[in-house]
């Protein structure tokens, strides 16, 4: 136990606001890379990976920073359509 260590939680507990926006591009990414690379047995339905993103949307009035936020969105979309992975932040 060491009461001097803080913990900084990146996603609100009332999942509002996720902090930093880069986060949001990892979290839309890979959920669409999970649906390409394990095609069997599906993890995620396609309903569930819009209601998903549809939730990312959602709560774009609560980020700090909007665009930066719906660029990332929009990366994260892309780059899981498309395939790529690694680090793009």
């Amino acid at each position: 136990y060491s009461p001097e260590i803080k913990f900084i939680h990146d996603i609100s507990i009332h999942g509002k606001c996720i902090c930093p926006e880069w986060k949001v591009y990892y979290l839309c990414r890979n959920l669409l890379l999970l649906r390409k690379l394990l095609p069997v047995p599906r993890i995620f339905s396609v309903l569930s990976i819009v209601l998903r993103l549809s939730k990312y949307l959602a709560i774009l009035p609560w980020q700090r920073k909007k665009f930066r936020y719906l660029y990332f969105i929009w990366q994260g979309i892309l780059h899981g359509l498309k395939g790529i992975s690694g680090k793009y932040h």
